[in-house]
């Protein structure tokens, strides 16, 4: 099983003006060892968004594999 989890981040841009994002973690839970074996960062400027991919994937179990593909998808 795959939990996906938003992770919401302060970058900064080419003026060092802060700015928050949000970052995707996924953990494959086996048991009792939970493992986190991708963190993408910056992916999303809505926090929202985020949460909303995050509950998404973790709910239809995306195979980590094509996450990218969904993110791409999933962007407005």
């Amino acid at each position: 099983m795959y939990r996906y989890l938003y992770v919401e981040e302060i970058v900064r841009t080419e003026e060092q003006k802060p700015v928050t994002t949000c970052g995707i973690r996924i953990i494959k839970c086996d048991g009792a060892k939970d493992k986190e074996i991708c963190y993408i960062r910056d992916v999303f400027t809505n926090i929202e968004l985020g949460k909303q991919f995050a509950k998404i994937c973790t709910r239809e179990q995306l195979d980590p594999v094509h996450i990218f593909d969904a993110i791409e998808n999933f962007l407005p």
